[in-house]
């Protein structure tokens, strides 16, 4: 609520607020549940936009768990840019996330990958080559 106050009145207005808050890029679904049969493939479909309406750039870089792969559908002048994903065997048992950056926006998309075996959990990051090389040392 936001309360104002008019020049020369006695009392307050209160005016109800409400808003949409987005940040610069938007994954649909934001998370998604991959469930592969023993053996075989679980694959989904994930929307990526710019709720401004602009372009997101070239796909600069990736970032997966182990055993899921993403392939870009669509074409890189196009608003709303289509990506299959797929995980193979178990890949998709431990909680973790894509991360997908573009060149024209400085905040990667971003889409958490569950297993509803392994039900509700905290996102884990998704562990870069530089990571994995720190902590194998220790």
């Amino acid at each position: 609520r936001v309360r104002v106050r008019l020049p020369h009145q006695d009392r307050d207005v209160e005016l109800p607020v409400m808003a949409n808050i987005q940040g610069a890029i938007v994954a649909s679904p934001s998370t998604l549940f991959l469930d592969p049969d023993a053996g075989g493939t679980a694959e989904s479909v994930i929307f990526v936009w710019r709720p401004d309406g602009k372009l997101l750039g070239k796909l600069a870089s990736v970032e997966s768990p182990q055993g899921v792969l993403v392939k870009e559908l669509g074409t890189e002048g196009d608003r709303r840019r289509r990506f299959r994903v797929a995980a193979q065997g178990d890949a998709a048992g431990t909680p973790r996330s894509i991360r997908l950056k573009f060149t024209e926006v400085a905040e990667p998309a971003v889409i958490q990958v569950r297993s509803s075996r392994t039900g509700p959990t905290v996102p884990l990051p998704a562990r870069s080559s530089t990571a994995k090389n720190r902590s194998d040392e220790s």
